[in-house]
């Protein structure tokens, strides 16, 4: 389509469209168009399309932008003509019948701006493929990096009472737990493994085992006896994540820990081992990735492969009423059968390990690996397509054939985890420290299949000797709390008739329930609540903020558009992970159809991993990558054209050119 061919069309529908609306001015309420049971007048299709017209143009549609239309409803298709060519656009139609890469042949040969359709005809292809995300160049401008923080006590206590904690209590979650009180009490970490998506800076940071133990006995002290520690590394200081042990113990805490992210397994010692279990660790998992000593090396992991078996070996002998995980990957570049044999040989000759993981790797966009794995022939648009995927599902990244990778994973199943001996041994131990619930739900998410489905482990878990139902007092319900120093804020306080700044926070880490998702557990989300209450603590009553998330509070995206009608935000802030890249740029497309005035930030481990494919949606305003709360802060106070406290630091913020 060229330029004289383009002109020629954007003047025929202007003649068009003026034509129409000459005549619904004369007859609106003549028959424009009927087709079977269906009949439009002209001013009710003038309407349709001026407003379709409207939006098109917020989208950023105009003269010489390009429309495609994929719809099997005439009416439909007429509306959506006439409000392209009332944009000033030209039409281009692309066949609803068509497979998949028919349909994203025609996208890229029309080159349009925006595509019209129904969520039916484009089922099955990733909003990001639709969109044209996967294939972006580095066109962004990057700010200079924000110091991290270094004062986690300064940081507020997450205000639970943000999210309606009923609803999360009846779920498992984080740790394949219920009832569960998820905390970070460090952030950060300082090892450079090739594979890791880059979260967190790679500087420990650790809460003093004081603060982390204040919040424990906060929650205790409600009811709460199941904590659940997100770390990516929480014995990296020894002495102080021993002295909070040591706490709980002095202080006669009756509760379980679980530690489901990790530790560092070859810096253990028994010492430390045995402190963790007298305080309450039920539930904890090391990780190996590789037995390889070559591979360790490649990726910078640099376990100590014997001290870590000798960790392991010592807490299923000493300690074998501990659940005990361990974390493996194969799939990595260059790797090669028999380095994938060597890691499925560790895991055979550890007695018993309760729930071994083997993932295939996946590589993040914005990661080391990633470049290592282009320099080794992979291609950037298979390392897009495995981003979305589920740890367990094969990718096109990996070195290994499907036949080679199913069959890994059949042999780990038959020769490890099914053996009748290793089950009749760990399932007992199990149910002493898992509900029911809580087991059956983990045994559904970790095999192929539901549980009925493997009669070995069925036979076992029966109705008796499972860890009792935590039944929380109604009376102690999560209230507001901050137990951190004050901060104070330069800025006066607003007058009453001041109105308060509306800001919606939204979690995208689950789909509907309507469609099936790859994680069962439900996870409240902390992150947000980290947010919010530290942006409260310094706004105070300017601003009013409120947390939801997918398939909790809102269960379809009519639910999210009753929720933003009600509440108006101005100000809009979503995080999601990588496996539901698609969920969140289709919400992000919808939102700025209802809203195409309010800003978005878009922060977390999605968009910290693979800020320039967000970027390239048009909805994203802002990328905020790491820690959330100086940097969402200081945006806040721009909005609110006040100083946040914090004027002279740089923020963190990847915005496009």
């Amino acid at each position: 389509m060229d330029s004289n061919s383009t002109q020629a069309d954007n003047l025929r529908g202007m003649c068009v469209h003026q034509l129409f609306e000459a005549q619904a001015q004369q007859s609106p309420a003549a028959a424009a168009m009927v087709f079977e049971s269906r009949q439009l007048s002209y001013a009710e299709l003038n309407a349709r399309a001026d407003h379709l017209a409207h939006s098109l143009k917020k989208r950023g549609v105009e003269h010489g932008s390009i429309v495609a239309i994929m719809d099997d409803r005439e009416i439909d298709v007429a509306v959506a003509i006439l409000g392209v060519l009332k944009a000033g656009a030209s039409c281009f139609s692309i066949d609803n019948q068509g497979p998949p890469d028919r349909v994203l042949s025609g996208l890229n040969e029309s080159k349009a701006d925006v595509l019209l359709t129904r969520p039916r005809f484009v089922r099955g292809i990733p909003f990001t493929l639709l969109q044209g995300l996967d294939d972006v160049g580095e066109y962004v401008t990057v700010t200079s990096p924000r110091p991290q923080i270094e004062n986690l006590d300064a940081l507020p206590f997450p205000d639970r009472s943000l999210v309606d904690y009923d609803k999360y209590n009846q779920y498992v979650g984080t740790g394949s737990v219920q009832r569960s009180i998820s905390i970070f009490a460090t952030r950060g970490c300082p090892y450079r493994c090739l594979y890791c998506h880059r979260v967190w800076p790679k500087r420990h940071v650790a809460r003093s085992a004081k603060n982390i133990f204040q919040e424990v006995l906060l929650h205790y002290d409600r009811g709460y006896r199941t904590f659940t520690f997100v770390d990516d590394v929480f014995n990296c200081d020894r002495r102080n994540s021993k002295e909070f042990f040591e706490l709980v113990i002095k202080n006669n805490l009756d509760i379980r820990i679980l530690f489901p992210n990790g530790m560092r397994g070859d810096i253990l010692t028994p010492d430390y081992i045995d402190l963790m279990v007298e305080a309450g660790v039920v539930s904890l998992a090391l990780a190996l990735e590789t037995a390889s000593p070559r591979l360790q090396k490649l990726i910078h992991k640099n376990i100590n492969i014997e001290k870590l078996r000798e960790n392991l070996l010592y807490i299923c002998a000493k300690h074998p009423n501990v659940i005990l995980d361990l974390f493996t990957m194969v799939g990595f570049p260059t790797e090669t059968e028999e380095e994938a044999q060597m890691t499925l040989d560790f895991i055979k000759g550890i007695k018993w390990l309760h729930f071994p993981v083997i993932s295939i790797l996946k590589i993040f966009p914005d990661s080391a690996i990633a470049e290592f794995a282009m320099e080794h022939g992979i291609a950037r648009e298979a390392i897009h397509r495995t981003s979305r995927l589920a740890f367990h599902e094969p990718s096109a990244t990996t070195p290994f054939s499907m036949r080679f990778l199913r069959q890994y994973q059949a042999t780990f199943l038959k020769d490890y985890f099914l053996l009748p001996e290793r089950l009749e041994s760990v399932i007992p131990i199990q149910k002493q420290l898992l509900t029911r619930t809580e087991l059956v739900t983990r045994y559904n998410a970790y095999l192929p299949g539901i549980l009925e489905s493997y009669p070995e482990i069925a036979r076992l878990i029966d109705d008796g000797g499972f860890y009792p139902e935590i039944v929380l007092p109604v009376e102690e319900s999560v209230a507001p709390v901050f137990l951190a120093p004050a901060h104070r804020r330069d800025s006066a306080s607003p007058s009453s008739s001041e109105r308060r700044l509306p800001i919606l926070l939204l979690d995208l880490s689950q789909h509907f329930s309507d469609e099936p998702d790859q994680i069962s557990m439900v996870e409240a989300p902390l992150g947000l609540m980290y947010l919010l209450t530290y942006l409260n603590r310094e706004f105070g009553d300017r601003i009013h903020g409120k947390i939801l998330k997918a398939g909790i509070d809102f269960d379809s995206f009519e639910e999210l558009k009753g929720w933003i009608d009600d509440f108006q935000p101005r100000l809009i802030g979503i995080r999601t992970l990588s496996l539901y890249k698609d969920f969140f740029h289709k919400t992000v497309s919808l939102i700025k159809q209802w809203v195409p005035d309010v800003p978005i930030v878009a922060g977390g481990p999605y968009a910290t991993s693979e800020y320039v494919t967000l970027l390239a949606d048009r909805g994203i305003d802002i990328v905020a990558l790491g820690e959330g709360e100086l940097t969402f802060a200081e945006l806040v106070g721009a909005v609110l054209g006040g100083p946040a406290g914090m004027r002279n630091e740089t923020v963190r913020l990847f915005t496009p050119q």
